[in-house]
């Protein structure tokens, strides 16, 4: 399949796809249901499995992309399949990921007009992010 470079969709559905923001990471993240542990006096706090991923992709993610939305985005997230998980379990700790290194201001409909997550032919996942239609670009 041709890409058409000159005009980027927040929809292209492939891995490969470039836009303002399209990195793949090697490891995925830990399903919501283990990103936060209860601990006796402090309540919920971050998992030392979530937190080691976040510092490990974050730095991964720092080096690999510069780009930062200054408007409303679209996020697509590709997934290596995981027979059984819960796909919807892998999208919040990505946008997590991504506001934490500086990529979405946040991760509130303020900021994120969508999101979609597939399972795809990719190993680790592949994360794209792209202006909102009539949004300005990253920079």
């Amino acid at each position: 399949m041709k890409k058409n470079k000159s005009i980027p969709s927040a929809y292209d559905l492939r891995p490969d796809a470039a836009g303002p923001v399209n990195v793949t990471l090697p490891i995925l993240p830990p399903s919501s249901n283990h990103m936060f542990v209860n601990v006796p006096g402090r309540g919920r706090v971050k998992s030392k499995e979530y937190r080691a991923w976040v510092a490990q992709m974050g730095a991964f993610l720092n080096a690999a992309c510069r780009g930062r939305m200054v408007g409303r985005a679209n996020v697509s997230i590709f997934l290596e399949n995981i027979p059984g998980a819960d796909i919807d379990n892998r999208i919040k700790p990505v946008l997590d990921l991504l506001v934490t290194v500086g990529i979405l201001a946040d991760d509130s409909s303020k900021h994120v007009r969508s999101v979609s997550a597939t399972w795809g032919d990719v190993k680790g996942l592949n994360i794209q992010v792209w202006p909102a239609l009539g949004e300005a670009p990253c920079v």
